[in-house]
């Protein structure tokens, strides 16, 4: 497991992994979901930055940021490595409002 890499879960929701390649101690992972575009997420650009995943544009939810069971994250289905700035950004702002 990469930290950024993408996993869909069994519902279907994609999952951005972005706990530290140092933090292994514990069997879990701390993901982001990737959010339709749609809503009030869509007007706050910078809580819910707009990510191109797997030809769709998506929206990343920190604000929905949750720890899960790492068995659940089967395969990644791809990285948005390219988009670390923008994820820590977001969750920086959602957790320091700045």
């Amino acid at each position: 497991m990469a930290q950024f890499d993408v996993y869909q879960l069994s519902d279907g929701l994609y999952v951005v992994d972005v706990q530290s390649p140092l933090a292994t101690v514990h069997p879990t992972r701390l993901v982001v979901p990737l959010i339709a575009p749609d809503g009030d997420a869509a007007s706050i650009t910078r809580l819910n930055p707009a990510i191109e995943f797997d030809g769709s544009t998506w929206l990343l939810g920190p604000q929905f940021m949750t720890s899960v069971d790492a068995t659940l994250l089967k395969t990644s289905v791809g990285s948005l490595v390219e988009e670390e700035w923008t994820i820590k950004a977001s969750i920086d702002f959602h957790l320091n409002g700045f």
